[in-house]
């Protein structure tokens, strides 16, 4: 008798799948052996070695366990924060000396060691992170997300809902889009798109109605995947979510089609079909790529198809020193680290303070952003002038120093290790799946990840509830209602 084959929310495991682990320490070692080697001067490698250990420890959760599960929270995020670390290495070691901008009266030296020390904090968070994720203790808080097990849909109610969704979002966007213009397939007047919106900083609710029509198709996806069987209505239904990417695209946010795009393959690979890791990593790359050509479109309004779309643009070390120079993560950590507490006290939870206003809308409190200078979309606007978001490992020393990347990134790792077991004993509910989607990259307490809360999963899980008729607990297999083994 054969073993049932292993599905995504059951994933086959090991006790202990020693040869992968081994694996990934020698594979680790022998990376940070090449970046770090003999052609570098001393001073150099010590600054390349920190980066490169954050990079392979990135890839960890690819190997911890017997089964890799691409849209696992760790792996989903060691992916991102990868891609980051990668970008932030090939600047430098591609022009073989340290570059950091916004701090014009450091040495070479200082830099150096400011650059290293932003390196050993990726470090510290990864290791801080894992230990979080991978104890035990993040089983003790499942019960805490909301009970939907087997909550089923009702179809009439369903349509009602997907129609006051669509009656939201589609008058907000024609409103858009007479201030735009142009055809609804044309992404290259993205300068006017990105000052139609952010212009009057109290018309966000443009932006928040606009958004909302990015959950019919994710909601629809999620019911063709577990209710049909016709390949039509899987083709339209990813019609439908290709086409509200472009739309969001066209609005200037990039960021938000890609991360739209990953939660519906992570909907589509939970309820339908396994994805490969190797396709969603390949991917990734492609849709930075992408961003990098939008990211002409949305400084000009010139047409410039010809000259952005080009080969050389798909050559990995091209396509990752554009990456970092658009986000300027390095520049961004240096001058936290400079700032604090040399310059300035430790925040002591300053930059939290923001959440509590992060329900009232902007066009009830025009000035709200200028209240929280020190939230992590506002800090370096204050400290420097630039419109660029703190990471969260920045965010986490500016205020509680060391101790708060060691503890900060422990509890993300926690939070993220109780969500992914409560999908998984969930077996393929629908309305599990569809909720872990969208929380699965809320990696941490700040601003932005609780407008993105309140943006997607509130609206879906109240949506949820509005639908659904009844709960059926005997849906629930028994086999996954058991604590789930720590991987």
């Amino acid at each position: 008798m054969t073993s049932p084959r292993p599905t995504p929310e059951t994933p086959r495991r090991r006790p202990f799948p020693l040869g992968k682990r081994l694996l990934f320490v020698i594979l680790t070692v022998g990376f940070v052996a090449v970046v770090t080697g003999p052609e570098y001067s001393a001073v150099l490698a010590a600054v390349v070695l920190p980066f490169a250990l954050a990079i392979a420890l990135q890839f960890l959760p690819y190997f911890w366990s017997d089964e890799t599960d691409p849209f696992e929270p760790a792996a989903t995020l060691g992916l991102y924060s990868a891609l980051a670390l990668v970008s932030t290495l090939s600047v430098i070691v591609l022009n073989e000396r340290v570059q950091v901008q916004w701090l014009p009266g450091l040495s070479p030296s200082a830099l150096e060691d400011l650059v290293a020390t932003v390196g050993w904090a990726y470090v510290v968070g990864a290791i801080s992170y894992y230990v979080g994720y991978y104890a035990a203790v993040g089983r003790r808080f499942v019960p805490w997300f909301p009970n939907l097990q087997g909550v089923e849909w009702s179809p009439p109610r369903l349509a009602v809902g997907l129609g006051l969704l669509a009656a939201i979002a589609v008058p907000t966007y024609a409103i858009f889009q007479g201030r735009v213009g142009g055809s609804l397939t044309d992404v290259t007047n993205l300068a006017a798109a990105k000052s139609a919106i952010q212009d009057d900083p109290t018309e966000t609710w443009i932006t928040r109605g606009i958004l909302l029509g990015l959950l019919p198709p994710m909601i629809y996806l999620a019911w063709v995947a577990t209710k049909s069987k016709r390949t039509s209505q899987l083709v339209l239904a990813w019609f439908l979510v290709a086409f509200a990417a472009l739309l969001i695209v066209r609005t200037s946010q990039r960021g938000v089609a890609i991360f739209f795009i990953l939660t519906c393959l992570a909907i589509f690979h939970y309820l339908r079909r396994r994805i490969p890791t190797a396709l969603v990593v390949s991917g990734v790359f492609i849709a930075l790529v992408g961003s990098n050509i939008l990211l002409d479109f949305r400084r000009t309004d010139v047409e410039v198809r010809g000259s952005s779309v080009t080969s050389q643009r798909f050559q990995p070390t091209e396509a990752l020193e554009e990456h970092e120079k658009d986000r300027n993560r390095l520049s961004t950590l240096c001058v936290v680290f400079h700032t604090f507490p040399d310059r300035h006290d430790y925040l002591l939870g300053e930059s939290w303070l923001a959440l509590a206003s992060a329900p009232i809308p902007r066009w009830l409190w025009p000035d709200k952003k200028y209240s929280f200078v020190w939230r992590e979309t506002y800090m370096m606007v204050h400290l420097r002038g630039k419109q660029v978001p703190v990471p969260y490992v920045g965010l986490l020393y500016a205020n509680f120093s060391w101790v708060g990347i060691v503890l900060g990134m422990a509890m993300s790792g926690v939070f993220h290790r109780a969500l992914y077991d409560w999908m998984r004993q969930s077996g393929k509910d629908k309305s599990v799946v569809l909720i872990y989607a969208n929380l699965m990259l809320v990696a941490s307490p700040t601003l932005f990840a609780l407008q993105n809360v309140i943006q997607y999963a509130l609206p879906l899980y109240i949506f949820i509830r509005l639908v659904g008729m009844r709960v059926h607990s005997s849906k629930v297999a028994p086999a996954l209602r058991a604590r789930p083994e720590a991987s």
